[in-house]
């Protein structure tokens, strides 16, 4: 993810000014994109070296907490990829830490920030009533690992769909009595409610082929959302003889169309991957030079880690 977050910061007019990883020629290879970037083997020799603004992190979860903190005790706002810590005590933590030292502190839930699910959920009264939410996520970020790799896998990508349906129903997410279970090592089923309209998640590290979508229902219709490449399309609803039988075509040519025009942004404003990740790097910089409100305001990071942690101790993963 080091990669990405250097990509996006640089298409964003960021200054990089040090590279750390403990392997020094990945370190080098990306500092090769930056000129004047300074390469350290260890984060922490880097934060005592260099004069920062922001600390970007995307290292592995168990070392997020000390690195964030080492960083707000220097006076440097971060930008950790989720989760950004492992439960919700150090979560509260490490943000009463940058409230006390004035500093900027989130997690990256970039799905919020792409253009196909901003699109849908603009655009939600046209099919009606809200009625189902449907997300379906298979990675395949857990081929070659151990049950503690899948099991490890799974609770790290939870956050993305608790981010997403926060920003969709504009609630907290702890309040929607979620009920979990776990039926093999790195599979995970969640079902919800708010009102009237019922969620249900799937993670898994062995279904395939490979997805990261949302379906959203209404009673006039529905949005698809992919998140892998941040696109979205909405089939109306409609219901006809006829339509029941052009249904499959209708929808192939709505995802195709979607799946072009997403295409042709991305290569016209150079996005190779992870789509929303730029936009979330550019709103937090911003909100580090006190141009505009953090990102992601930490009642959402606190609510997300809440929840977090109250569907994981509900299985074993």
């Amino acid at each position: 993810m080091g990669r990405w977050h250097l990509d996006a910061s640089l298409k964003t007019g960021a200054r990089v000014m040090a590279i750390a990883d403990p392997e020094e020629s990945v370190a080098r290879s990306l500092a090769g994109r930056c000129r004047g970037a300074i390469v350290f083997t260890d984060a922490l020799t880097m934060l005592e070296s260099v004069d920062l603004d922001v600390l970007h992190i995307c290292s592995p979860l168990g070392t997020h907490a000390d690195l964030t903190e080492a960083a707000l005790a220097g006076g440097v706002s971060v930008l950790v990829e989720k989760p950004l810590a492992p439960d919700l005590d150090t979560t509260l933590t490490l943000l009463d830490r940058a409230s006390s030292a004035n500093l900027e502190l989130a997690p990256v839930h970039q799905f919020p920030f792409q253009r196909g699910f901003q699109t849908a959920r603009s655009s939600l009264a046209r099919s009606g009533s809200l009625r189902h939410v449907e997300f379906c996520i298979c990675s395949a970020g857990g081929v070659g690992q151990d049950e503690v790799g899948r099991r490890a896998l799974a609770a790290d990508v939870l956050p993305h769909p608790l981010s997403v349906t926060r920003a969709l129903l504009a609630t907290d997410v702890a309040e929607l009595g979620w009920r979990a279970e776990s039926p093999a090592a790195g599979e995970l089923r969640l079902h919800a409610r708010s009102n009237e309209v019922t969620l249900e998640v799937l993670i898994s590290c062995a279904s395939r082929p490979t997805e990261n979508s949302m379906r959203i229902r209404g009673d006039d219709g529905c949005w698809d959302v992919d998140f892998f490449h941040g696109y979205s399309y909405r089939t109306p609803g409609g219901v006809s003889r006829r339509r029941k039988i052009s249904m499959p075509f209708e929808r192939a040519a709505r995802s195709a169309g979607g799946a072009a025009m997403n295409l042709a942004r991305r290569v016209a404003n150079r996005e190779p991957a992870y789509p929303g990740l730029r936009s979330l790097v550019a709103e937090f910089h911003s909100s580090v030079r006190g141009e505009c409100a953090a990102p992601i305001p930490p009642s959402e990071i606190a609510d997300l880690a809440r929840t977090r942690d109250a569907i994981l101790s509900q299985v074993a993963l």
